[in-house]
């Protein structure tokens, strides 16, 4: 049902108001899918004042999770000359103004978009692949906001919304207002991906506030958003230098390992690789079988960082003068028993733990795991925590700028070379 009113206005020109009940009528937005249930409430209102052309103002959709408040103005033939809503929100996922012209994509400007959020709408089939025959338009961000986590946003981004493409959201901008990155959104099932990249890992770690003590690496988070807002993730980084970390000189100094920690100091630790597969949800980041390789050491770790509490629970091993220690664990089944077939761990490993606060945590170093093989230094450790699964990387667009694979930190030993 509908009602109308209209009336004459004070300068004699007709003017009318409109209220309409939505309850009947299901709303969707391509590439979105679903914002209101046919059956549930909704409705919509507007003044209209007519005289060369018709300007509607106070414009007011409540549509489900779409709300929509704005004006529009039409020439006498009914053609679209300009609107804006200076409020968009859909749900806890977007907060922005959206701006409609002749001939132009249309835009969004300003606010938020929550990418955590907007995965939730796969609860609903929100995100699944356009509708057959949609062709929703093309829409312009210019967010200041586009946030993938609580503590991890693009701030400002500009870039395309594209609801029957791939990727569905391209956009550049910085981390946190930081250091300058790109990111890749793309439908995924039960949800979306993103693809993060940087070029300056280091300043990035720092922009995130996750770690200070980085300087340069190229670095690429891969984030697969699930419904009801968890995300699994894996961090890579390549050729990266580690200066003045206090909770590493801390594990370095107790484990008595003096070269490796004044390099920590002056010049930094350079390592080749970084890989950290991560799973968060609810407010606290589970680490996987992460591990870091240099020439001159090499680290795994596992286990849980609480961001609600800021405290860390983590445990790992510490393998120094990687390149050589590295020798025989590379060797088929010898080096499997010796390091425990894993990653990031050589021959003589230091098994530690990190836990307490994450801005001064407890320390422990385990010295006599120095002389456990690997398949027993696990002994001397918790067990860590399985690596989560990720959606192939096929599913984004090319990366131009990605570095050929590094070479290995040690030789490797092929199957003619047994």
């Amino acid at each position: 049902p509908a009602v109308l009113t209209a009336s004459l206005g004070r300068d004699g020109g007709p003017r009318f108001t409109l209220e309409a009940d939505l309850g009947g009528v299901g709303v969707r937005l391509p590439g979105l899918g679903q914002m209101k249930p046919r059956g549930d409430a909704g409705a919509i209102s507007l003044t209209g004042v007519m005289g060369p052309g018709l300007a509607l103002r106070d414009i007011v959709v409540d549509a489900g999770r779409l709300q929509l408040r704005g004006t529009a103005d039409l020439t006498a033939e009914g053609q679209l000359t300009a609107a804006r809503f200076g409020r968009i929100a859909i749900g806890e996922a977007l907060a922005s103004s959206l701006v409609l012209a002749p001939g132009a994509a249309p835009r969004l400007e300003g606010g938020w978009l929550d990418l955590l959020a907007l995965g939730e709408l796969a609860e609903g089939g929100g995100t699944a692949a356009p509708d057959p025959g949609s062709e929703g338009p093309e829409v312009t961000l210019a967010l200041d906001e586009l946030r993938l986590t609580p503590r991890l946003a693009i701030a400002p981004g500009a870039g395309m919304l594209r609801p029957n493409a791939t990727p569905l959201i391209e956009v550049a901008g910085r981390i946190n207002g930081g250091s300058p990155a790109t990111l890749a959104v793309v439908r995924a099932e039960g949800g979306m991906a993103a693809r993060l990249i940087a070029e300056d890992a280091g300043q990035a770690l720092r922009d995130s506030a996750y770690f200070t003590g980085g300087a340069g690496g190229r670095l690429t988070l891969t984030l697969a958003v699930e419904p009801g807002g968890g995300a699994t993730g894996r961090m890579s980084i390549q050729g990266i230098s580690v200066r003045n970390s206090q909770t590493l000189s801390r594990i370095l100094s107790i484990a008595s390992i003096t070269g490796v920690l004044e390099s920590l100091t002056t010049g930094g630790l350079y390592f080749d690789t970084v890989e950290a597969p991560f799973r968060r949800s609810g407010g606290q980041l589970t680490l996987g079988e992460a591990r870091a390789t240099g020439p001159s050491i090499g680290i795994s770790m596992s286990g849980v960082y609480d961001e609600t509490a800021d405290r860390l629970d983590l445990s790992g091993v510490l393998s120094p003068a990687y390149l050589l220690n590295g020798l025989l664990g590379n060797v088929p089944l010898v080096g499997d028993i010796l390091t425990g077939g894993r990653s990031g761990e050589g021959i003589f490993g230091i098994a530690y733990s990190v836990r307490g606060s994450a801005s001064d945590p407890d320390v422990a170093v385990n010295p006599l795991s120095i002389l456990a093989p690997g398949v027993l230094r696990n002994i001397f450790r918790r067990a860590p925590t399985p690596s989560p699964d990720m959606p192939s990387n096929d599913a984004f667009p090319p990366d131009a700028n990605a570095p050929p694979p590094p070479v290995p930190t040690g030789p490797r030993f092929t199957r003619q070379d047994r």
